[in-house]
């Protein structure tokens, strides 16, 4: 990881955090290092930024586009009919003594084989050396005495989102990792790779002319040793403090990548806001969502959003990312959360799908133990003012897609999920006091105006209300819309309000105000997939890029807004 640029520092270090569980500082140099062969950061360009002039010519024409950071011409754009060529020269041939190591970010959605660095000859019987991805997961091969090495990751990673590719290589051993996350092993490996390799190095290509990358590349690095797991989960992070002041300024949303999408939304009052989603994305309105600016980007892919008040909010979502904001900024390090829950190997076990405050010290964080459907859930406190967390998950519980609060001071909070449950739960002891149990459907969404009313949404389009004393058995049966999956649903003083998607991801809305349900309303423009969206006090249509933002104003009309 230390071949990224001090650009991406922040990225890597954002990654390591979430990727590796107890990591350890690795010091380094904020420079650089000298065992730095080729380095390709793309910024505009081909050239080598490590010294060694390895520069590169393209066989074709190439563009360049958003880096994670959402930065314009900082990332190589390969259109699957190009590749890139280095000159072959003597410190990239490796022999059956050497160790090297090779680190990309890629982001594509191609699943055709494809080169990432590749030198060898044209031969399968000869790889020489080449990492690449063989149906969108990452793949290594190497020729060795012997059975030559090849190492194939099992899960694809053409998905469109960034991923950190490295391929680490001793005499007798090679490892394939993927954002971090060792993927691929040989031991006794007995690699010879410079055998019949005297010909050029490709990126997003191989010696055959074939194998031509689509997608993105940035940072693409080479080094003359292997770096150890250690450095590969743990590098970099000491240069986070010197790292900050390079972040881009405020970046207007449409300067930023068109296939970003909006996950989660909040509001503090009706004009300022937050919306976080893919691409490790946070962005803030000051004028009802007016406008959108830009606050930081990553690799993340953030789930859900909440604030107690214009300076404290948190933002969670995979790989166990939990990241706070106080005072006028995003902490640079997410929270250590894997200590506070047991039954998991890494950090990616951990699936966050909410979070919600319930004071302005205490949150609660729920999900799952591997995101998978059946996957055991938690229910976290987090305690902002010492960045602790408090287990007060229940036994037997499944996993957990969405929190309810009942409004400031809260009294109660409810989390519901998987298996058909919502459980209550005490917001100052933070004991469970009851739990509903519907059946085997999931609870998608939960909302509550006050300790007394409140709604519920499922996956099979049944919505559930609550209008009485706190007991379970007050959860009722209050409508059902054939055929779709509630994405969301928003209880007011006066109002219930429900979103849906039917099974072609059209999107509809409908309320209850008073003692019947309305008419679904389509949601224009047709055919989008609307994951779970509705606001109040603004104007505009619906958006696929878009997930859910609250009531700005509990007591105004339901209008449709998208940031």
């Amino acid at each position: 990881m230390k071949l990224l640029s001090r650009s991406l520092l922040l990225v890597a270090c954002l990654l390591t955090f979430a990727g590796c569980p107890n990591p350890k500082p690795v010091p380094i140099s904020p420079t650089g290092s000298l065992d730095i062969i080729a380095r390709y950061p793309f910024d505009g360009n081909l050239l080598d930024s490590s010294g060694h002039h390895h520069h590169a010519t393209a066989s074709g024409p190439v563009q360049y586009g958003l880096d994670q950071l959402g930065r314009r011409n900082h990332a190589l754009i390969l259109n699957g009919t190009v590749r890139v060529t280095v000159p072959d020269t003597a410190d990239l041939h490796f022999s059956d003594t050497s160790s090297f190591t090779i680190s990309a970010w890629v982001r594509t959605r191609d699943t055709l084989d494809a080169g990432i660095v590749c030198k060898g000859p044209a031969s399968n019987v000869v790889p020489g050396y080449c990492l690449s991805l063989t149906g969108g997961k990452p793949h290594a091969a190497i020729t060795a005495i012997g059975t030559n090495v090849s190492l194939t990751g099992a899960e694809s990673i053409a998905d469109n989102f960034w991923h950190l590719v490295t391929l680490t290589v001793s005499p007798n051993e090679v490892d394939l990792y993927v954002d971090a996350f060792r993927v691929g092993q040989k031991l006794n490996a007995h690699v010879k790779p410079d055998s019949m390799n005297t010909g050029p190095l490709y990126i997003g290509g191989a010696a055959d002319g074939a194998h031509l990358y689509n997608g993105y590349f940035d940072q693409i690095g080479i080094r003359n040793r292997a770096m150890d797991s250690l450095s590969v989960c743990g590098g970099d992070r000491n240069l986070i403090v010197n790292t900050i002041s390079d972040l881009p300024p405020s970046i207007a949303i449409d300067t930023l990548s068109s296939d970003t999408t909006i996950l989660a939304a909040c509001w503090i009052d009706s004009a300022n806001g937050y919306c976080c989603g893919t691409h490790g994305i946070i962005k803030k309105t000051t004028n009802g969502g007016g406008t959108w600016i830009y606050e930081r980007g990553g690799i993340e892919r953030l789930r859900s959003i909440s604030f107690f008040n214009s300076t404290t909010g948190i933002a969670v979502g995979d790989n166990g990312f939990v990241l706070l904001r106080t005072g006028t900024g995003w902490s640079p390090t997410p929270l250590n959360i894997y200590s506070a829950l047991s039954g998991i190997s890494s950090i990616t076990d951990i699936h966050i799908s909410s979070v919600k405050f319930i004071d302005l010290s205490h949150a609660v964080i729920v999900g799952s133990k591997n995101g998978v459907s059946g996957s055991p859930g938690f229910v976290l406190i987090l305690n902002t003012s010492t960045n602790t967390f408090t287990n007060a998950t229940s036994t037997g519980v499944g996993a957990l897609k969405c929190i309810g609060v009942s409004p400031f001071p809260a009294v109660n909070f409810w989390v519901a999920g998987e298996g058909g449950k919502i459980l209550n739960y005490d917001a100052n002891s933070y004991a469970q006091i009851s739990q509903f149990t519907e059946g085997t459907s999931v609870f998608r969404s939960v909302d509550f105006s006050d300790p007394l009313n409140g709604v519920a949404g499922t996956d099979i389009g049944e919505i559930y209300t609550y209008v009485s004393p706190p007991s379970p058995l007050y959860w009722t049966l209050d409508h059902t819309i054939a055929s779709n999956y509630v994405v969301g649903v928003k209880r007011t003083a006066s109002k219930s309000v429900v979103i849906s998607n039917d099974p072609g991801f059209n999107g509809f809305g409908t309320n209850k105000s008073g003692a019947s349900w309305g008419a679904q309303i389509a949601i224009t423009p047709a055919g989008q997939q609307v994951p779970v969206l509705f606001a109040t006090g603004g104007a505009g249509s619906w958006s696929n890029r878009i997930s859910y933002i609250q009531f700005q104003d509990p007591t105004s009309s339901v209008v449709w807004l998208t940031p």
